[in-house]
């Protein structure tokens, strides 16, 4: 007879709490990269967002949406001086 595969309660404690620590270390990190290259290059959220690490534009927007308060495409606005927008590159 074959058993049921148990299942585990979610972890708690000292290691989950290291866990959460360094998924939002990485969060602050991949943000922060964002960030960077959203005021330093003219690449698309989408590119931006494969190379800091996200799943997607998606999840780009909505981590950037949650941390910001805003959308990376009005961060990106907000903060390039208008004499500048055209020197990105």
């Amino acid at each position: 007879m074959i058993s049921a595969p148990t299942i585990l309660p979610a972890a708690s404690g000292p290691s989950s709490t290291k866990r959460s620590l360094f998924v939002q270390e990485i969060t602050r990190l991949r943000l922060a990269e964002a960030k960077r290259m959203l005021l330093e290059t003219d690449l698309k959220t989408m590119a931006i967002a494969v190379k800091c690490g996200f799943r997607g534009a998606r999840h780009l927007n909505m981590t950037f949406q949650r941390h910001e308060h805003m959308a990376p495409s009005v961060y990106r606005r907000r903060r390039l001086p208008r004499e500048q927008d055209g020197a990105r590159r």
